[in-house]
């Protein structure tokens, strides 16, 4: 092992790495943090796949971090086996949003089975909290996580490691906890927190902590890491964006009620939220 001036902590077996997902959000940022190792030790590799080699962040991730880029589809079967060829760590990320509950599943255990198929050593897993095992109420972009970690574990790969990220505060543009603007210019910050805060993190700032997990696989295996940044109660968050924008917002507490008649499944997400909170 390397230590490198950076503070991250380098296992020599580690020569090439996959992010699976290398032009979305959390993948990105998975690269941007492996970069700044690899910019200082020549041989760690960075694959990553593409649907479209020209799109501008695929473009970036060739161009100025000198990522290694396989054109295709990363549900084919014949560009993954390509991709994994060769591959020592794979970093996997699969959007429950743009897959659907059971395309992400199926995909998320193909990848799986190729990676032990192909002789992959280490995988790193984005995942979620297992909801429906905690509180026995149905969460399916949670669910659909824990279904594709066991089938990690059952695998038995030489090393695995699980990293779950708390509430992306990128969400506060779109998503869950999108916020919106009131008709007399004043932002509202609308959760059922119960008097209580929400875990957040920024999506951008993660890569570096992802890639000292996949660049040490013994140290971490068998490992599920929650990752976080901060912990604000709704009115510390007004306070904070009324401080950096100068405008005006509020926060508001909806009974978790109001949820539950408009969306069910989206308050067993924040019931759950409300158990951890009071642990």
């Amino acid at each position: 092992e390397r230590i490198l001036s950076i503070g991250v902590q380098i296992d020599m077996q580690v020569r090439r790495v996959l992010v699976i997902g290398g032009t979305g959000q959390q993948g990105f940022g998975v690269i941007d943090g492996l970069r700044s190792v690899s910019d200082r030790l020549d041989d760690v590799e960075i694959w990553t796949i593409s649907r479209n080699s020209n799109s501008e962040k695929a473009k970036k991730l060739r161009e100025e971090f000198g990522v290694k880029l396989l054109e295709g589809d990363f549900e084919e079967e014949d560009v993954m086996k390509k991709a994994l060829d060769g591959i020592d760590s794979v970093f996997l990320n699969l959007d429950y949003w743009a897959l659907g509950e059971e395309k992400e599943v199926s995909i998320g255990k193909k990848i799986v089975g190729l990676c032990k198929e192909l002789g992959v050593k280490s995988i790193v897993y984005s995942s979620l909290e297992p909801i429906k095992r905690i509180t026995n109420t149905p969460c399916p972009w949670f669910d659909t996580k824990t279904k594709i970690e066991n089938e990690i574990i059952e695998k038995n790969f030489e090393y695995y490691s699980f990293v779950k990220m708390s509430t992306y505060c990128e969400n506060f543009f779109s998503g869950h906890t999108r916020i919106t603007k009131d008709s007399d210019g004043c932002w509202k910050f609308s959760y059922p927190l119960g008097g209580a805060g929400l875990t957040l993190v920024p999506v951008h700032n993660i890569g570096r902590v992802i890639a000292t997990v996949m660049l040490n696989p013994e140290k971490y295996h068998k490992r599920s890491i929650g990752l976080a940044g901060d912990h604000l109660t709704g009115e510390e968050m007004v306070q904070v964006f009324t401080s950096v924008t100068g405008q005006p917002a509020k926060f508001l507490d909806i009974p978790l009620e109001d949820v539950q008649s408009k969306n069910p499944l989206g308050a067993n997400m924040w019931r759950y939220r409300g158990i951890t909170r009071r642990i």
